[in-house]
């Protein structure tokens, strides 16, 4: 049996982790004995869902329990402080990405962990997403050739309101680090090497953009260490009324090409004058058993002692691919990378 207890009773932890949880569990033993949110009906109504006895609005109360695991979903900025007091409190860690905000709470996320022998795992859900992982199957079975250039784009309507914490740079760290870990961890696992390079420019578009000092649209491009490329457009503008977040992947190899869009494979609805493409899941465009594959596969980690498919150092690289885009964009130069 393992005893999970949930740090924040939000969005990706109630349309992600916890269906991927109640699913996990019809083939293995886990139970979660307590939530916490900051606001105590979240925190009640998870408890409710998942039927777990603990309710708390203080994590640290929460530390006190009897618990293998700590699941951290709460905001980016705070994902450090927790994880670490979960590392001392003797608890094994799944936090959502990203890692964190600074390289520096990255690297005392990831040392804390290993002084106190505790697993650090972070959700970077894409590595488990059937699709990517069916695209870096044909890159292993050399079906493209070594891809030599990858171009991921990433466009959504952020539907939050302009004092939401994702609009606020120092607490989300916008759109680069929101949505670019994923796809700067992405390259990394695509082309296997690492990045050298970087140019990126940026717009604050919306109003709650500008309000906040925070880029909503940024274009990217990376140089690798053996003469690849990658290009990343990530926004948050594109209007997407009844829609999901657009994703589309290109992979050019040395002897063959992948061309992948989530449009490509969701139904279009039509009816007057209004288009619609429904989601995988009420909170983004990722096929619901990604969640319950990486989470299930943290479980295995823990009940094996085995290594995550992807580590802590791996998240790490992303955010740190991702600060760069930032300091690219606010100095309007390329930046050098040495990972």
């Amino acid at each position: 049996m393992i005893k999970i207890g949930l740090i924040g009773c939000g969005n990706i932890c109630n349309i992600a982790h916890i269906p991927a949880y109640k699913k996990i569990s019809e083939s293995r033993e886990l139970k979660i004995i307590g939530t916490c949110d900051i606001i105590k009906e979240k925190a009640k109504n998870t408890a409710i869902i998942t039927k777990a006895k603990n309710i708390f609005t203080d994590y640290r109360e929460l530390l006190k329990l009897d618990l293998d695991l700590i699941d951290i979903c709460t905001p980016t900025y705070t994902h450090s402080e927790i994880a670490i007091a979960a590392a001392k409190a003797g608890k094994d860690v799944i936090c959502e990405k990203p890692i964190a905000l600074t390289l520096k709470d990255a690297q005392d996320m990831i040392d804390n962990s290993v002084q106190y022998k505790k697993k650090l795992f972070i959700a970077h859900v894409r590595r488990f997403d059937p699709r990517f992982q069916h695209i870096k199957d044909d890159i292993i079975q050399d079906k493209i050739g070594k891809p030599v250039y990858i171009r991921i784009t990433e466009r959504q309507w952020l539907p939050f309101s302009e004092d939401s914490w994702f609009w606020k740079s120092n607490l989300s760290g916008g759109v680069i680090i929101d949505i670019g870990v994923h796809i700067a961890d992405m390259f990394r696992w695509f082309f296997n090497t690492e990045p050298v390079e970087v140019f990126a420019t940026g717009r604050m578009i919306r109003e709650e953009a500008k309000k906040n000092g925070t880029f909503d649209h940024v274009v990217v491009m990376y140089k690798f260490a053996q003469r690849e490329t990658a290009f990343m457009e990530i926004s948050w503008v594109f209007p997407s009324e009844g829609s999901t977040l657009y994703h589309y992947l290109d992979i050019v190899g040395s002897k063959g090409k992948i061309e992948y869009s989530n449009r490509d494979s969701n139904p279009t609805i039509m009816v007057t004058n209004r288009i619609s493409l429904p989601r995988y899941s009420l909170l983004m465009s990722t096929f619901p058993e990604a969640f319950e594959k990486e989470l299930n596969h943290f479980l295995d980690c823990i009940e094996y002692n085995t290594s995550s498919l992807v580590t802590a150092q791996d998240a790490k690289k992303a955010l740190e691919m991702c600060l760069a885009v930032c300091q690219s964009v606010r100095e309007k130069k390329s930046i050098k990378l040495s990972l």
